[in-house]
């Protein structure tokens, strides 16, 4: 009897950490926030990634391949939000680009910004567009054009 209830307790043990929400590392803040990548051109590109400096450490996201005028979202970005970032892509005609883009302040409040930061990748380069969610609806999120 003792050992059926040891081990039901590991079980029950068990399925509480497994649904736990462990994507959340020891001091990252609520609320998350995602890295959006928008191709507003009418080509598809590749190698398409963003990297940033941290304490002297460089980190990065990478989302491959985007199609012509397509986003993708990595979610969980770093706090605080980092002002300066690389982006990089490669164009169907081969060109490979790196441009180091200024990200524009979030206000009223960016510690606690929720929505996403846009790199808008255009014929002309890089960009940032922070966007809360609210922001997000009502530029139409899930259309082709919406950071057009």
């Amino acid at each position: 009897r003792k050992e059926t209830l040891l081990s039901l307790l590991f079980v029950l043990s068990t399925a509480a950490v497994g649904c736990a929400d462990m994507s959340v590392d020891a001091g990252s803040r609520s609320p998350i926030y995602g890295l959006g990548f928008c191709n507003v051109t009418d080509a598809p590109m590749k190698e398409v990634s963003a990297e940033w400096t941290v304490a002297g450490d460089t980190h990065g996201e990478t989302v491959g391949v985007l199609g012509s005028r397509m986003t993708k979202i990595v979610r969980g970005g770093p706090r605080p939000i980092p002002k300066e970032f690389v982006v990089k892509w490669q164009t169907a005609d081969g060109a490979t680009h790196s441009q180091k883009v200024e990200r524009p302040a979030i206000k009223p409040d960016e510690e606690h910004f929720s929505g996403d930061v846009w790199f808008r990748i255009s014929g002309d380069g890089a960009s940032i567009v922070p966007l809360t969610g609210d922001e997000e609806v009502r530029r139409g999120w899930g259309r082709r054009d919406f950071l057009k």
